[in-house]
């Protein structure tokens, strides 16, 4: 985790608009690089600013304002070292001087004599003196690419242009009066990472400045320490997986997690504006402009720090409701970042800032209970699960894409599991743990999942010269198995080989044997290898390797892969197949175990085919488990009158017992009394 500045009391921290920078004085040392930008860095800056200027006249608002990066200064004999922003400093001088103001800032570089003097007179011919160095050399043609950008550039423009460059281009002001700068450029600087969002808001909250004068030394203090200490256990916090990925997907690349929250802090004051959409540093930018229109700093930053604060607060209350952590971690999971601001939207609604609705056809009202909190995530998760919830639903073929839409109820039903499961062990007293039992989000969002087929569904990631090292593999695991009927088909198999077919044909025979009917009124007909009771979730690595081989051989990978082990196949330089087994911490879900265990299945058949029977039990718990998420209406349960048509229903629509198997049939049978 990447440590923030040491703020200390005395740091200033605001926006400056370019303007404000003139008859300043900057000073650029010795122990950094100097000026390096190139063509590109200015082209990019220029197309920015340009983008800016069209939007500005195009807008109504007089706020909105362009932000640079940090600029991190220290005071020091009427000079500002510059500790952090150099390259853009010197870069919008030059963009002044070739807009004609030539009367702004001065730079000056230790490294380089008369770097000054260069500076301020860019414009004018220098012979040679631009080749005498690094830095000369790359502001010259810097002041050439703005100058070759302005030639297509009108008059009125560039008068325009350069208003708005001075007016509504602000740099992030950042004052440190840290006595040793070199320590600050250094901590700056590390993996070239610049101050983060969170530092600048972070600064701005714990300036002693912002507090007033009434106030005593130590009460002043003591407010800092509490501030200080409450963010850095809030980042601390945000810093474990478990607790992140709960709420959070793994596409977040800022080196501080408070901003998130932060963000969300923001959307959800009332006093929001959309006039920084867009802008490098919004929330910053929101707190700051907010802060200084404040009549009462003490008091807004006291409240806005409350808000933050209850922000983190209620994702750690949902953490810790088993409840509200596995739907909340279910509608989460179902993406790979918050891009959609989900979670602000969830944090509106639980804070009754927005209303809602909970189901279709009901009107919108503001959601006040827990309970109807709970009811709300689960229309939702109604919603994203679709039509995917009509467990008859036939999918298309082998690698088509619809098979994907079933991949939210196969992973609601891992983690409806883990709730009924926690339901169980309090119903009964049991353990009396502190804790309840976790679906692993943190687990499941590092690796990429797949909706595969239990049983193979096509030959043809085997068919061709190039699969022939995978068909080499798939016999090889297969001469591992000690079953009489597979060593009649490898018998036959070898056969074969030796015939006129070929290695190929007498694979896809074996292939056939292996996977096929075989003429077994328990085995899946090929219409029903793509119903979901012939679908669980694999993660992207199994499936890639073993995703087409036989039930066998995908249970005995991925059995042992929940063990810690890996078994990888390779060739040799013989042609020969070799496996070695490898150590790998893996995670597996809880109904992907199931069912390669075979543990739905009452006292199953065969442990090395998946069967029509092991589907339809499979289908069974998915019935029994989702229930309430299957069922249009399951609220109406309530109401006793309408129990019998529900379940009637429920039976024609949803189960259509007898169609598949004779288990459902036994199963309905047995339970109809109490099922509902």
């Amino acid at each position: 985790m990447k440590k923030g500045l040491n703020v200390v009391e005395n740091n200033k921290i605001s926006l400056k608009p370019v303007k404000e920078l003139f008859g300043m004085n900057f000073f650029i040392p010795d122990y950094q690089r100097g000026y390096r930008w190139g063509t590109k860095q200015v082209e990019d800056l220029l197309r920015d600013l340009e983008e800016f200027y069209e939007s500005i006249c195009e807008a109504e608002s007089s706020k909105i304002i362009y932000c640079l990066q940090p600029l991190v200064v220290m005071e020091k004999d009427n000079k500002y070292i510059v500790i952090d922003g150099q390259q853009r400093l010197t870069t919008v001088k030059i963009l002044l001087s070739c807009l004609g103001d030539n009367n702004n800032y001065s730079v000056e570089y230790q490294t380089r004599d008369k770097s000054k003097d260069f500076l301020d007179k860019i414009n004018e011919q220098h012979g040679d003196e631009w080749k005498k160095n690094a830095d000369f050399f790359h502001m010259y043609h810097a002041k050439e690419t703005i100058t070759e950008w302005l030639k297509d550039k009108d008059e009125k423009f560039q008068e325009s242009f350069l208003t708005i460059v001075k007016d509504k281009v602000e740099f992030v002001w950042y004052k440190s009066d840290d006595t040793d700068p070199i320590k600050v450029f250094t901590r700056l600087n590390i993996g070239k990472i610049g101050l983060t969002e969170s530092e600048l808001i972070k600064a701005l909250f714990l300036s002693s400045n912002n507090f007033g004068a009434t106030e005593t030394t130590e009460s002043k203090l003591l407010t800092l320490v509490e501030i200080a200490n409450e963010w850095d256990k809030i980042e601390y916090r945000l810093q474990d997986d478990r607790f992140w990925l709960f709420f959070h997907g793994t596409d977040y690349n800022k080196p501080t997690r408070i901003d998130y929250i932060l963000d969300i802090a923001k959307e959800t004051n009332e006093d929001l504006n959309n006039d920084y959409d867009g802008e490098m540093y919004p929330t910053f930018r929101y707190y700051y402009e907010s802060f200084n229109g404040a009549p009462n700093k003490q008091a807004f930053l006291t409240d806005r720090w409350k808000s933050i604060s209850r922000i983190y607060q209620i994702l750690e209350e949902w953490y810790n409701d088993e409840e509200l952590y596995h739907y909340i971690g279910f509608l989460c999971a179902l993406e790979k970042d918050d891009k959609d601001g989900k979670v602000t939207e969830y944090i509106k609604t639980y804070l009754g800032l927005k209303k809602v609705r909970i189901k279709k056809g009901e009107s919108e009202k503001q959601i006040m209970t827990k309970k109807d909190f709970i009811l709300y995530l689960k229309y939702r998760i109604k919603d994203e699960c679709g039509n995917a919830l009509e467990l008859d639903r036939q999918y298309e073929g082998y690698k088509q894409p619809q098979k994907r839409e079933a991949r939210p109820v196969l992973l609601l039903h891992n983690v409806q599991t883990v709730l009924d499961q926690n339901a169980s062990i309090i119903e009964e007293k049991k353990y009396g743990l502190p804790d309840f039992i976790r679906f692993p989000f943190h687990l499941f969002k590092k690796e990429g999942w797949d909706v595969e087929h239990i049983r193979p569904n096509s030959l043809e990631d085997y068919e061709g010269d190039r699969k022939k090292s995978a068909r080499k593999k798939y016999v090889y695991v297969l001469r591992q198995y000690q079953d009489k009927k597979i060593k009649e088909q490898l018998v036959n198999y070898d056969d074969n080989k030796q015939k006129e077919h070929g290695e190929e044909s007498a694979f896809e025979e074996l292939w056939k044997s292996i996977n096929g009917n075989d003429n077994d009124s328990n085995e899946l007909q090929e219409d029903q290898k793509n119903l979901i009771w012939n679908y669980t979730l694999l993660d992207s690595s199994t499936n890639r390797e073993y995703g087409n081989s036989c039930f066998a051989i995908k249970r005995d990978y991925v059995l042992k892969k929940e063990k810690g082990i890996k078994p990888h196949l390779s060739i040799d330089d013989k042609d020969e197949v070799k496996m070695s087994d490898e150590k790998e911490a893996a995670f597996v879900p809880v109904c992907t175990r199931n069912v390669f265990s075979k543990t739905y299945t009452d006292y199953p058949d065969d442990l090395k085919y998946w069967t029509e029977k092991d589907a339809a039990y499979y289908r069974m718990d998915m019935e029994k488990t989702l229930w309430w998420f299957i069922l249009k209406n399951p609220e109406e349960l309530a109401d006793e009158g309408k129990r019998k048509e529900i379940l009637n229903k429920y039976k024609e629509s949803i189960l259509d017992v007898g169609k598949y198997n004779m288990t459902f049939k036994n199963w309905y049978e047995n339970k109809e009394g109490g099922l509902l």
